[in-house]
């Protein structure tokens, strides 16, 4: 939906949710003298906000979701659905235009855009493809290039400082996705498996939501698929945009590919490597894949061979993603704890698949199926500790060495006594975190507090 500022001008706008995405959208449309209401169930929300306290009217608590008939505009937070039953009756009674921060960003951003999006490994994916076309920037492929998402910046942060000869890399979730209608430049998906089903009512609508990515691209943009995706194809059939896929196990007809031979990354009819592995400093197989579709992107973008690999080598990782923060008697504490799905703990699992792995996994499973990770546990893990609110529906699936154990600090003290030299303790939760912390980032932080401060536990000692 294509919204300027001057459809909101004398218009009655509600902000629906004050999370982090909504908190910057208010300030800046309150800047822009657009009349603004705030509506949130958090009785509190004034207060973490004083700056605001007077610039916007608040509904909050029991009174948030009412008469929202009255607003010409609907900003909805990314976690209230848009088929929630006050906005249904907002759209059908008063006419009210459901809209988001997403939909507005892309109306009033000058420059092009570059959308990420998957189940996991958009926020690597981004954040590569970032480090590419930053070094190019001496070439001028771009003025300034700006990295934007959970993993960045908020975009209402710096949507007056865009000029149209930059370039804004966007993280996307199924969230901020669903129903969006948007137009990247270069649309990137990447690799979907089931998640956020306590939201979506099933695959098929987290399916969907991914692909408003590319619906309204045209021919004049790009979309990036992932090649073994079972949703290709349908994907395809949505989009006008020019077709490219990645691969890491299949040379593509166009697009990019990891040799089984050199784990080098080509592109479709060359025979350098677009980007070799040993520029890569981020671990894991699946990460490859991710260069493939960054690398890709970069290069259709204009960076050359050596823009791309000189960012490569300058990305080292993002915290809590297969992050080494600690090692001690030769024993490797492995942070993962952003992977909140089983497939992407059984992808941290293959990474250190080498060495005898004690596991550190639960917390809540969002409608996960965790059947096939827990036999990847028994074919590779030494032990596994679950904590958190859903352990005990993943110990249903394993059946070799598994604790259950109600807190960190619990999991490490009972593993630590059993690791040897050459071990990893890898925490991969294969869950969402809020249960026992307020985010993936403070239960990563308390593995490696809690890691140093048992270290004595090691060989028993």
């Amino acid at each position: 939906m294509s919204i300027n500022l001057s459809d909101l001008k004398d218009k009655r706008v509600a902000v629906l949710g004050f999370g982090v995405n909504n908190q910057h959208l208010t300030k800046w449309l309150v800047n822009k003298k657009i009349q603004v209401t705030v509506c949130d169930e958090n009785e509190e929300a004034s207060k973490s906000h004083p700056d605001l306290k007077n610039k916007v009217e608040w509904q909050l608590g029991k009174k948030a979701f009412m008469n929202l008939a009255d607003f010409h505009y609907i900003f909805r937070t990314p976690g209230i659905r848009p088929d929630h039953k006050a906005i249904v009756e907002a759209q059908t009674r008063g006419g009210a235009i459901l809209t988001s921060q997403t939909e507005l960003f892309f109306s009033l951003c000058p420059a092009p855009i570059v959308g990420v999006t998957g189940t996991k490994g958009k926020g690597t994916t981004s954040s590569l493809l970032f480090h590419m076309m930053k070094e190019g920037t001496s070439n001028a492929l771009f003025n300034k290039i700006y990295l934007a998402g959970n993993i960045g910046r908020d975009p209402f942060e710096f949507l007056d400082e865009i000029k149209v000869e930059d370039l804004v890399i966007l993280e996307l979730s199924s969230f901020q996705l669903f129903q969006a209608k948007i137009k990247p430049k270069v649309a990137i998906i990447l690799s979907l498996s089931p998640d956020h089903l306590d939201y979506h009512t099933n695959i098929h609508e987290y399916v969907a939501a991914k692909s408003y990515l590319v619906r309204e691209q045209t021919a004049e943009d790009i979309a990036i698929l992932h090649h073994e995706s079972s949703h290709l194809q349908s994907f395809k059939a949505l989009t006008k945009a020019q077709l490219y896929t990645f691969s890491r196990s299949t040379k593509v007809s166009r697009g990019t590919y990891v040799s089984s031979e050199d784990k080098n990354i080509y592109i479709t009819g060359e025979q350098a490597p677009l980007l070799k592995a040993t520029d890569l400093l981020i671990q894991g197989d699946h990460n490859l894949e991710n260069a493939a579709a960054a690398s890709l992107a970069a290069y259709l973008l204009g960076a050359s061979r050596q823009n791309i690999s000189s960012g490569a080598k300058a990305f080292s990782g993002l915290p809590h993603r297969l992050q080494k923060v600690l090692e001690l008697k030769d024993v490797k504490f492995i942070d993962d704890s952003i992977a909140t799905t089983p497939e992407s703990t059984m992808a941290a699992i293959e990474t250190f698949s080498d060495s005898p792995i004690h596991l550190i996994a639960g917390g809540v499973a969002k409608g996960a199926d965790y059947e096939e990770l827990g036999k990847v546990i028994d074919a590779k893990c030494q032990s596994v500790t679950l904590i958190g609110r859903d352990a005990k529906q993943i110990a249903k699936h394993i059946k070799g060495d598994c604790l259950v154990v109600p807190n960190m600090e619990s999991a490490l003290r009972a593993i630590l006594p059993k690791v040897k030299a050459g071990d990893v303790v890898l925490l991969s939760p294969a869950c969402a975190s809020f249960d026992l912390y307020d985010n993936y980032a403070q239960r990563g932080d308390d593995f490696a507090k809690r890691a140093k401060q048992n270290s004595k536990l090691i060989n028993g000692e």
